[in-house]
């Protein structure tokens, strides 16, 4: 669903920014390749989370490593793309953003900052700016309204928060408003941007959600495609870290093949500027864990302690009682050790927490760190 809009999102964006034909003494080369005017998508990618969420935030990190100039039209999305419910929405950095007030509809350019976006709305009303703020309502190829932020930001860490707020009646049916942030860590500022009211009230967040990064605006030489390195990461939902079940990069035909993704410890590395020649797969694969362990009859977690060290067994429910070879032959030692085990687990699954033997009780102190590294994980915990 999420990769069929996409397409069309993306068309919908370039009647929004605009593209300008070629600029004074630009002319196409037999010598070299010619391409539609922008946006161009130099990369898209792509994250499973493995289910739908109930939603009351999520956040990406965001890394840039050069500064960029506002002369050359960049966006960065960590949220290229998602949903909650049934409404699509985005959000990101740009080099140069754009947008009017809400008494003062003349569109202008404001520099540097931060937008957020959704589709399927066009009353102003379903806008909140920040102080200082601008937004934005259009119906280029489906309705959608904007918040933007003028901020000067700089090379860095950000992290772009979606979050959800308060909810009201509008015509007796519920509305819920959704705030997005993003917190600069070199400053430790947390920039409110603005917040967009969204239909219903139990929103719930897509699996799947993309980044971008995207030239967008009047057509550039492809040599003027800034030479900079940004890196995404550290998906977190309603403030646990999110189970990333895949991720992929997508490389659009008919643009400039200038970026490339390689997977780092998590994280999604995109090298933009440097020409990529005869690329042959358009579609790479960058993580992909293996299939998550499941079991009927839940998981069960055999805790007890031995000479100042804490043991734990992880084994699958069963209709009969353990011996104790298979429970000694399991265990590992220290929670450090057991906890890539319960990552493994499919989100939803069940554990029980027990003693040395299955009536037995946990120790506390491990017992609850264990709770608390199983809710993270998504894992119902059944003691």
């Amino acid at each position: 669903m999420l990769h069929q809009m996409f397409p069309k999102v993306l068309l919908a964006v370039a009647c929004v920014v605009g593209a300008s034909p070629l600029s004074a003494g630009e002319r196409p080369s037999a010598e070299k390749k010619s391409y539609p005017p922008p946006p161009w998508h130099l990369v898209d990618l792509w994250w499973s989370i493995g289910i739908a969420m109930p939603f009351e935030s999520y956040s990406i990190d965001v890394e840039i490593s050069d500064d960029v100039p506002s002369t050359v039209n960049l966006y960065v999305a960590p949220i290229g793309l998602g949903h909650l419910g049934k409404t699509p929405f985005y959000g990101g950095i740009q080099t140069q953003a754009d947008g009017y007030t809400k008494r003062d509809q003349n569109l202008r350019q404001i520099g540097p900052g931060f937008i957020f976006s959704m589709w399927g709305e066009r009353s102003l009303d379903g806008i909140r700016p920040s102080i200082g703020g601008f937004c934005q309502s259009s119906g280029h190829e489906g309705d959608f309204i904007s918040v933007r932020r003028p901020y000067e930001w700089k090379k860095g860490k950000y992290t772009y928060k979606v979050v959800r707020m308060d909810k009201e009646e509008i015509d007796g049916k519920p509305v819920t408003w959704v705030g997005s942030f993003v917190y600069s860590h070199a400053t430790d500022e947390n920039i409110f941007v603005g917040a967009l009211r969204f239909k219903g009230e139990n929103l719930v967040l897509s699996k799947d959600v993309a980044s971008f990064v995207e030239i967008y605006g009047r057509r550039i030489p492809v040599d003027q495609i800034p030479k900079v390195t940004v890196t995404f990461g550290n998906l977190v939902v309603n403030g646990k870290a999110a189970q990333v079940v895949s991720a992929h990069a997508n490389y659009p035909k008919e643009v400039p093949d200038y970026a490339d993704a390689v997977a780092k410890e998590g994280a999604i590395i995109v090298k933009v500027g440097e020409p990529v020649e005869n690329r042959k797969d358009r579609n790479v694969r960058l993580i992909e864990k293996p299939a998550a362990a499941t079991s009927m009859k839940g998981w069960e977690l055999y805790i007890w302690q031995k000479d100042g060290d804490t043991y734990f067994s992880l084994l699958r429910g069963t209709n009969r009682l353990k011996t104790d070879e298979e429970i000694t032959g399991a265990a590992v030692k220290g929670i450090d050790a057991i906890k890539p085990k319960l990552d493994e687990l499919k989100p939803g699954e069940m554990v029980f927490p027990c003693g040395r033997r299955l009536p037995d009780v946990a120790p506390q102190e491990p017992a609850k760190a264990i709770k608390d590294h199983c809710h993270k994980l998504g894992l119902d915990v059944r003691r």
